[in-house]
């Protein structure tokens, strides 16, 4: 998964990747440069109330 998601985030940098559940947009982050490793963060003006809920949505994966 890792190699895969370095090869979508190389070619979409500059675009959005939507984290989508059960149809729901939960978050649409920009992505700024290809990511290796597999570890990804998401940095935005969450209340801690939104970042519980999108950190659910991403462990439920």
């Amino acid at each position: 998964g890792a190699s895969r998601w370095a090869t979508i985030t190389g070619a979409e940098k500059g675009k959005s990747i939507a984290i989508v559940l059960d149809g729901y947009v939960y978050s649409a982050p920009t992505v700024n440069d290809r990511i290796e490793g597999g570890r990804s963060s998401i940095s935005g003006r969450f209340t801690p109330e939104e970042a519980g809920d999108l950190e659910n949505v991403l462990k439920s994966g």
